[in-house]
């Protein structure tokens, strides 16, 4: 006997017509929040200057339109892959002040990998960038130890760490730095990745060492101290 006639034998027949339903995979749920954007800010959606291919097997475009935030800061625009939307809605149900702001929600056309990958990620940004016009982000980072200061030189800052040369870094230009006094730095942008990352440029000069808790700070970083290392070891 054959395998596919033992297979009608023991599979019913009510069984063997029923086809597979297609199951859909999940969408991201962070992607699909709404983005508040407040009334002070201009934006607009306008086409992507150049918009990167997709390999040669593919006829869409990566990304086809960018969607620009105008604030008191400054200008920040977001690349949205072609398969998202962004649809724009007057109100949410959760929120009072709707009256006030407008929101913003992402809505995915295809069930595409790198659409699902990005989705979650363009709302993020969104929602970023939003805040980064409006209000900025700023890292302070504190300075600690004897002789320790810095200080702001045309475009360079000018940290003084204990060695015998001081320690110059480059301010790029959409980041802002302000020293208030020798031991505290404040760095501030409009885009929370570079902020951040500028600030761990800065504290990679001088790492907190677990010893003496010398070292560069960012905002309320803690340093769990140790013993001192004995030279003799233990004596009893």
């Amino acid at each position: 006997m054959k395998f596919k006639e033992f297979l009608r034998e023991r599979i019913p027949k009510y069984l063997r017509e029923l086809s597979p339903l297609p199951v859909a995979k999940p969408v991201s749920f962070i992607g699909a929040k709404p983005v508040i954007i407040d009334s002070r800010i201009k934006y607009r959606i306008e086409p992507a200057i150049n918009p990167l291919p997709y390999p040669k097997t593919h006829k869409m475009t990566m990304f086809k339109h960018n969607i620009v935030f105008e604030g008191p800061l400054g200008k920040l625009g977001v690349q949205i892959p072609e398969g998202l939307n962004v649809v724009e809605e007057d109100g949410y149900e959760e929120n009072e002040s709707a009256d006030k702001e407008f929101y913003y929600r992402l809505k995915s056309k295809w069930q595409r990998r790198f659409v699902r990958s990005m989705f979650g990620t363009c709302r993020q940004l969104m929602e970023q960038y939003a805040y980064g016009v409006l209000d900025g982000y700023k890292v302070p980072l504190t300075l600690v130890g004897v002789g320790f200061r810095a200080s702001v030189e045309g475009e360079n800052l000018d940290l003084r760490l204990g060695f015998c040369h001081p320690v110059i870094i480059k301010i790029p230009s959409d980041i802002k730095v302000e020293v208030p006094f020798p031991t505290r730095i404040i760095v501030s942008g409009i885009t929370m990745g570079k902020v951040k990352n500028f600030a761990a440029i800065i504290r990679s000069k001088y790492k907190p060492e677990p010893y003496k808790g010398k070292g560069i700070y960012i905002g309320e970083e803690k340093c769990y101290m140790k013993k001192r290392k004995s030279q003799y070891g233990n004596k009893r």
